[in-house]
């Protein structure tokens, strides 16, 4: 596994040139830079929002906030399901069932999708934010799932130690505390408490898949941490777990 990790991180590199970010050529043709965007990667480490909708679904609708309940356990096969009348609205982990293979997407009251999570050998660990309106499709061959409801806890960000934030919808001052953060790992998409959205890219780090990897040793890989500000009301919205640490 460490081998694959590592020969992986070298072809992405070499494919990138020294660069880091891109080649300056694609099948013999010139890149034409984006001045607006290459700006705003340089200062403020984030990507431009424009074109970027069908990659970061939750750039197309605003999450105006979280469940307040805790829901009811209840096991859901294959389909699509309307909460408050089919799930009852609340936030919920995965408990019994397969979680090898399947996908979980979510929509909002307006039929927009906010994410869409792929459950697998990498991601068993996932919150599902289930306001009433929404409508939850999880897509599978024909295993049947278990939600069981989430505790409202704030996250163990003890300082100077890295954790990870699961797959799902996380609201500053309520399931993680404000503050400075180091993003160890490569993404992190964040809506802000006046609707902004914003996503943090580390182009020197890569995914909490390959950064939490027991197999990996931490000296084979050159990761640069990214500091973000996290204030109460931002939404963490992200389709993959995020590995950050509290300074």
């Amino acid at each position: 596994m460490k081998q694959i990790s590592v020969l992986l991180m070298t072809l992405l590199l070499a494919g990138c040139g020294f660069s880091g970010i891109m080649p300056e050529k694609y099948d013999g043709e010139a890149f034409e830079v984006d001045e607006e965007a290459a700006e705003l990667y340089e200062q403020e480490n984030k990507l431009l929002n424009s074109g970027m909708e069908d990659r970061f679904h939750f750039m197309n609708a605003t999450v105006q906030n979280t469940a307040e309940s805790t829901g009811e356990t209840v096991m859901i096969s294959s389909g699509s399901y309307e909460i408050g009348e089919d799930i009852e609205e609340g936030r919920y982990r995965i408990g019994q069932g397969d979680t090898s293979a399947g996908a979980m997407v979510t929509y909002d009251s307006e039929g927009t999708r906010l994410i869409e999570v792929a459950m697998g050998i990498f991601t068993t660990d996932l919150i599902l934010d289930l306001s009433e309106g929404m409508q939850l499709d999880y897509k599978s061959r024909d295993a049947a799932i278990e939600l069981v409801p989430a505790e409202e806890d704030m996250m163990d960000t003890a300082g100077n130690e890295n954790f990870i934030i699961p797959a799902g919808i996380h609201e500053v001052g309520k399931h993680l505390e404000s503050g400075e953060y180091s993003l160890v790992t490569d993404y992190m998409p964040v809506q802000r408490a006046d609707g902004k959205k914003d996503v943090y890219a580390n182009y020197m780090s890569t995914s909490s898949f390959i950064v939490n990897d027991p197999l990996l040793e931490e000296e084979e890989m050159e990761i640069e941490e990214l500091l973000v500000t996290l204030n109460e009301g931002d939404m963490i919205i992200t389709e993959y777990p995020i590995t950050i640490r509290k300074e």
